[in-house]
């Protein structure tokens, strides 16, 4: 089980604008947006990567195609069982399926996907549910440095604020992973990933696919009774298959 935590970065639009004051405030677009860098890393992994295009050899000719960049983030997506990402079910994943569109590039495998956005609202009632903001909030750190200056330095062919970018890109992952373990054993629209331990026997954690479970009573579903489990890696909540119509008593706090 492959298990990815991304991010992207984009450019703004570059275009024509009268003053907000107008009821038509665009004219025309000069430049539409374009993929700059992109961030992974696996879950529970030291290392997180980055590509930007500043890395690619046709840069210094064209500046703009994002096509081979693009390419490797289909290739990261394909090779994912699940993808992690902040705001990535209307944002991350949208936009690199745009443009794999524009760029005739093939669509990735099926993977399943945890959007940490999704999860907090669902979750609590956080004054902000952005990144940076939860990431303060659970005491887990901070996003670094302003993507809107550093965007229009890249654009220009700025060195030191491509160098930058890539911080702040991988940073965005770093921050996503911690408020992912943060969250993850609370959310109750996680994917069930018991379905990547075909090997075990035993029982399996519906997040982490872990089978070090301890038992927890018994939680009723319709009509039946069954055993409920605690992970005791992850903290999540999972429960048996097998019913019993009636209330079992004696071992179900047994680990």
């Amino acid at each position: 089980m492959k298990i990815i935590i991304y991010d992207i970065e984009i450019t703004p639009i570059l275009g024509w604008y009268y003053p907000p004051a107008y009821e038509t405030r665009g004219v025309l677009t000069e430049r539409d947006w374009h993929m700059m860098s992109f961030a992974w890393k696996e879950l529970g992994k030291k290392k997180v990567y980055v590509k930007a295009l500043c890395d690619y050899p046709g840069y210094k000719d064209d500046p703009y195609n994002d096509k081979a960049l693009l390419q490797d983030l289909r290739n990261m997506l394909d090779d994912a069982d699940l993808v992690i990402g902040h705001n990535s079910d209307r944002f991350d994943n949208k936009k690199a399926n745009a443009r794999f569109l524009f760029h005739n590039i093939e669509q990735p495998s099926h993977y399943d996907k945890a959007d940490t956005l999704k999860m907090a609202r669902a979750i609590g009632k956080f004054d902000s549910n952005s990144l940076n903001n939860l990431g303060k909030y659970l005491g887990l750190g901070e996003k670094v440095g302003s993507h809107a200056g550093l965007c229009i330095d890249c654009l220009y062919g700025n060195k030191k604020a491509w160098k930058a970018m890539k911080k702040y890109n991988k940073q965005d992952v770093t921050l996503t992973e911690l408020v992912y373990n943060k969250l993850k054993a609370w959310a109750g629209t996680h994917p069930n990933m018991q379905k990547y331990r075909t090997d075990a026997e035993q029982v399996i954690c519906r997040i982490c696919a872990g089978i070090n479970l301890s038992r927890r009573g018994y939680t009723a579903k319709a009509t039946l009774w069954r055993q409920r489990y605690k992970c005791k890696d992850c903290g999540a909540w999972s429960q048996g298959t097998k019913g019993h119509k009636v209330k079992p008593y004696g071992d179900s706090t047994q680990t």
